[in-house]
């Protein structure tokens, strides 16, 4: 959108073959020729300019290019942790821009959770509909998150509301301060740090708490999981 607005766009890439983010390996030709793995990325619902930069090149259809939206799996040291389906699909996502109600189909209980689910603001829809892995045998790996330990993340929603995602001021006063400091006063659990805030973190801005800024940590959620429903929602 911005080459559209007049505004010259260089994008920068260490690999020659400059593949990015999509299994383009490469040596990075230092001394010790390291290989270099820049793995594989996925897109998340509000890659909005990303999707409409890649509907704007001529022959590209996107929907061709990418899979459809597909659950995603959070893994921990100790395991498989949970797996959250995809929140928003695509008959849900026609209706809502229609500005129909959401309905139960039918009154099994994955019908009924998804039904509470459409009428409860992000974040609060996703543990409602994911499925908790609570292996109690970590020998076969998995993690075991007792309900008290997912009502502490409650505690993170005073942060949540206050944290303004274009405010220079928000970002300012919790730029000051690690995320391993917001995550304890918000009186989060060890076990719910360990299962689900540490993983997200090394997933989303690539850094353990202590060495992250409660901004960045809030502004990643927000981008993820608080910016619109579905917003969870990744395809590859």
């Amino acid at each position: 959108r911005g080459s559209r607005g007049g505004i010259e766009i260089i994008m920068l890439d260490a690999s020659k073959q400059a593949k990015g983010g999509l299994a383009g390996g490469y040596r990075d030709e230092t001394k010790n020729n390291r290989p270099v793995e820049t793995g594989i990325h996925g897109f998340w619902r509000e890659y909005r300019n990303t999707f409409d930069i890649m509907e704007s090149i001529e022959g590209v259809k996107v929907d061709e290019v990418l899979g459809g939206f597909s659950p995603s799996v959070l893994y921990s040291k100790n395991g498989k942790v949970a797996v959250a389906p995809v929140l928003l699909d695509e008959e849900e996502m026609k209706e809502s821009n229609f500005g129909k109600m959401p309905v139960i189909k039918d009154v099994s209980e994955k019908s009924i959770r998804r039904f509470i689910a459409t009428n409860l603001p992000p974040p609060l829809d996703l543990p409602l509909l994911a499925e908790i892995n609570n292996n109690t045998d970590r020998k076969g790996g998995g993690s075991k998150l007792r309900p008290i330990d997912l009502m502490s993340g409650l505690g993170l929603v005073g942060a949540w509301a206050d944290f303004e995602q274009e405010s220079r001021v928000s970002w300012k006063r919790y730029d000051t301060q690690p995320a391993s400091l917001l995550f304890e006063k918000a009186g989060i659990t060890d076990a719910l740090y360990e299962e689900m805030v540490s993983p997200l973190l090394h997933v989303l801005p690539m850094c353990p708490a202590y060495d992250c800024s409660a901004a960045a940590a809030l502004s990643c959620f927000h981008v993820f999981a608080l910016q619109s429903r579905g917003a969870f929602d990744v395809r590859w």
